[in-house]
């Protein structure tokens, strides 16, 4: 999967900025993630089950594959994978050797993260040094791993 690059902000007003998702999007996810686990309980199965396990119900449909039907292609989906994803890998490299043998880490707001994060795999082509530190500045800094 790769060390990738995420903002250190929890705000979920900034989140959904960030993703490009409409303000309200991040309720939607913890709506659907409480769906999902309590789906899971009801089965009797933990958290760690729903990636390997699929569930049929009596009519033999799968019911995991459904609930994920109710967000695919939606924003809901789309911040889901920003908080899993973030920006995507970036130029390790870049690091100081101390801070890559950890394979994690977090930077404050400045030119350093400014960097990484136009390093990444989702950065945009237009966007310059200034730019990113805006964006640094918003989300309080890096962190990857």
């Amino acid at each position: 999967m790769g060390i990738r690059l995420y903002p250190n902000t929890q705000d979920a007003a900034t989140l959904e900025w960030l993703a490009g998702v409409p303000e309200g999007t991040m309720r939607l996810l913890h709506l659907h993630r409480e769906m999902v686990k309590v789906y899971m309980e009801s089965k009797g199965l933990s958290p760690y089950d729903e990636i390997t396990i699929v569930q049929y119900d009596k009519e033999g449909n799968d019911v995991g594959y459904d609930i994920h039907c109710l967000i695919k292609d939606t924003p809901v989906e789309k911040l889901a994978d920003f908080l899993l994803f973030g920006w995507g890998k970036f130029d390790y490299s870049s690091l100081p050797a101390e801070m890559q043998e950890q394979g994690w880490g977090r930077l404050p707001v400045g030119e350093q993260a400014a960097h990484l994060l136009l390093s990444t795999e989702e950065a945009m082509p237009h966007w310059d040094l200034q730019d990113a530190m805006q964006l640094v500045a918003k989300c309080g800094g890096v962190n990857w791993g």
